[in-house]
């Protein structure tokens, strides 16, 4: 009987053994999978280059204060307090600005070596400014979403506002394609602003508004106020400009990027 329960046991332990093996395996190649989205989230896809006042970064980890030199990964969240500035500087070049009580997410970004971009940046709350370097690729795709519009662009310079009810938009530069849930799509030419009406896209754009310009300008800044190498003062007085005269003055003031047509 002893030598019968020997050989029965055997077979019976080295069974055990292959299930305990064949589980553990399993649950690696479970975490592997779950790990993937965590690793590659872990890349840093910009950093932030310039930083003024109180902004923090929302995190997979929790959130923390921000500080210049501070990577960005996709996942981040954005958000700046009274009197706050922040520039996000990504790996392709392009740059993102926010003023105050601002709230942005970077939902996705890549970047290859043959320059193929996919990109999807989220703006729920502030004034934002866009600065998309030149689109190489046909493959390419640069988004911005908001609450009612989504952006596309080819390469350009973005103004963009988010507010609980309405969403303003306006082009320095460039040309970009507007569309909504109701399927609707209007093109943006340069010096052009649209403002949603009724959480939907408008027919038609006007000319960039004067004073909401100067609002933004004064809350975001221009690009030569956040470069750590310019001493002149590039604020836009609060004075009656015509239109033409805002945009000229803002356009010089901006840096506008190299831009290609659609």
């Amino acid at each position: 009987m002893a030598a019968l329960d020997g050989e029965c046991g055997c077979p019976m332990a080295l069974l055990m053994q292959r299930l305990i093996n064949s589980i553990r395996q399993f649950l690696f190649a479970l975490s592997v999978v779950f790990l993937m989205p965590v690793l590659a989230i872990s890349a840093p896809v910009g950093e932030i280059d310039f930083i003024q006042g109180e902004v923090t970064i929302e995190r997979l980890a929790g959130e923390f204060a921000a500080k210049q030199g501070d990577t960005i990964d996709v996942g981040d969240t954005l958000v700046t307090g009274d009197k706050s500035r922040v520039r996000i500087l990504f790996t392709d070049h392009s740059s993102m600005q926010l003023g105050s009580h601002a709230r942005s997410s970077i939902k996705q970004y890549t970047s290859s070596d043959e320059g193929i971009i996919d990109s999807l940046l989220e703006l729920a709350e502030g004034r934002a400014r866009f600065i998309v370097n030149k689109i190489k690729s046909s493959d390419s795709k640069y988004q911005i979403k908001m609450r009612t519009v989504l952006i596309g662009v080819r390469g350009t310079d973005i103004l963009a506002q988010a507010e609980s009810s309405v969403e303003h938009i306006a082009l320095v530069e460039g040309r970009v394609a507007l569309s909504d849930s109701s399927a609707g799509e209007i093109f943006l030419n340069k010096g052009h602003y649209i403002q949603t009406q009724n959480m939907a896209l408008p027919n038609t754009s006007a000319s960039i508004p004067s004073n909401w310009l100067m609002a933004f300008m004064q809350d975001v800044g221009s690009s030569k106020q956040l470069s750590k190498t310019s001493n002149q003062s590039d604020e836009i007085p609060a004075s009656n400009l015509s239109t033409d005269a805002v945009q000229q003055k803002t356009s010089k003031r901006m840096a506008v990027p190299s831009i290609i047509s659609k």
